[in-house]
């Protein structure tokens, strides 16, 4: 992965129940959780409230193929 380049920690979710895909570890008590959407040319993305709360350790990474 790419964030390992960074040396940044990646640890994948064994069970994607709470809309996080992998964490990553940004040092040694800080972690961030991690959704991932990847969709075909433009398209409108969007995620529900009630399925993916805000929160200040959560990022989201969205690739187009």
């Amino acid at each position: 992965m790419e964030f390992t380049s960074f040396g940044l920690g990646v640890f994948m979710a064994e069970v994607a129940d709470k809309c996080v895909d992998f964490v990553l570890r940004k040092g040694k008590n800080h972690y961030d959780d991690v959704q991932v959407k990847s969709f075909r040319g433009p398209a409108y993305v969007f995620f529900r409230k009630d399925k993916f709360g805000l929160r200040a350790a959560l990022g989201i990474c969205s690739r187009v193929i």
